[in-house]
């Protein structure tokens, strides 16, 4: 029997909504797949990376709530973090699953997608080899983590336990991919020197990379775990989201000396003020993204869980903001060439991320994602 009592309510709102959207994204993106990109998107060869690419980038480490929360809470002893483990995986494999769905919309002949799997076809010279395989095996390893979740909705004890024998195991080989494939990814846009602008390119972009899916993960699951527990009426662990934002402003100040020490030791500083709109970025997604949240995390707000939740909110938007001009407007393209999204590619976007926090939020309702409360 649970601690808190569970109201017997109506369905909100809110899922009418989610559903909806939903339905109109999958419906576009059949459709997208049965017409092909060319009728459906304003992508090209001069912009072969749109929209779709960009938040691609930018929600893999935003879903790196589960790595991060279970590195911390299995490997360095933190076993207060095993209360939020649950929610974090399930936001980190929400996000990956979004991620899937966004790349098999981006694929020209998605229907063989599987080759990534395919010995005979595997390309060990590519990024985007290794990030696709990356993404699938994790993606599996996330399912794992999180069976034990639904399992003991139907008291099946044998699985969970054999599951929970190997966590560690499980974890381990979690961490290990995760925390490959996130700088892999920055690897792809170390050999794009000649497309991306240079206020955004540089050899440490890997390091960077993964710097921000520690950081945004961390962000992340604060944020996801303040409003679930208010939703479901718990009480808020004040001392571990302020443990999270300690974390978070070490992790955060590292990145801010790594970026401009870059860009100063490069004999690029000057490119903040003299880059235009560009320079208009960089600023915004640093003062959003990065010097705002330190602030607000070195000051009294960090010690309290509201600091710690709009310091996330903050650091996942200057995320946005930097993986979306990496992933797209940072691309240099030919003067004469433009590029738009379609429609459709706005509003499937918007019905894979509605699906994703609608499938969150039935769970939430109909699983225990906060098992400290049961006895």
């Amino acid at each position: 029997m649970t601690t808190m009592t569970k109201e017997k309510r109506g369905i909100p709102l809110s899922f009418y909504v989610l559903g909806l959207l939903t339905v109109i994204g999958v419906g576009l993106g059949i459709y997208r797949l049965a017409v092909g990109l060319d009728s459906t998107t304003n992508l090209s060869d001069h912009y072969p990376w749109g929209l779709w690419i960009a938040l691609d980038v930018f929600l893999i480490p935003a879903a790196g709530s589960a790595f991060t929360v279970s590195a911390i809470s299995h490997f360095f002893g933190r076993e207060d973090y095993h209360k939020i483990l649950r929610p974090a995986v399930l936001t980190g494999f929400l996000g990956y699953m979004a991620v899937v769905a966004i790349l098999i919309l981006d694929l020209g002949r998605w229907h063989q997608f599987y080759s990534i799997l395919l010995p005979n076809r595997i390309n060990l010279h590519s990024f985007l080899e290794e990030v696709a395989l990356s993404v699938t095996l994790y993606t599996m390893v996330l399912i794992l983590e999180l069976a034990p979740t639904f399992l003991e909705k139907w008291n099946l004890d044998l699985p969970i336990r054999f599951i929970e024998s190997g966590i560690m195991i499980i974890a381990g080989v979690g961490v290990l991919i995760s925390t490959v494939h996130q700088s892999s990814i920055g690897s792809m846009f170390v050999i794009l020197e000649h497309r991306l602008h240079p206020l955004w390119w540089t050899p440490i972009i890997p390091l960077l990379f993964l710097t921000q899916a520690l950081f945004g993960g961390l962000a992340a699951a604060a944020v996801v775990i303040k409003l679930t527990r208010e939703r479901l009426g718990l009480p808020l662990d004040r001392k571990l989201l302020s443990s999270i934002g300690k974390v978070i402003r070490i992790l955060l100040a590292f990145y801010l000396i790594c970026k401009v020490g870059d860009l100063l030791l490069t004999g690029e500083l000057g490119l903040l003020f003299t880059s235009g709109s560009y320079s208009l970025l960089v600023w915004l997604e640093l003062a959003l993204g990065v010097i705002l949240p330190l602030a607000i995390l070195f000051s009294k707000l960090g010690k309290r869980a509201d600091g710690v939740f709009w310091a996330g909110v903050w650091i996942i938007i200057g995320l946005f903001f930097n993986r979306v001009t990496i992933g797209w407007i940072g691309l240099e393209a030919p003067a004469w060439a433009t590029y738009v999204p379609h429609w459709i590619e706005v509003m499937s976007s918007i019905g894979i991320a509605a699906g994703a926090i609608l499938v969150y939020m039935i769970v939430t309702r109909l699983f225990d994602l906060f098992p400290e409360h049961t006895h």
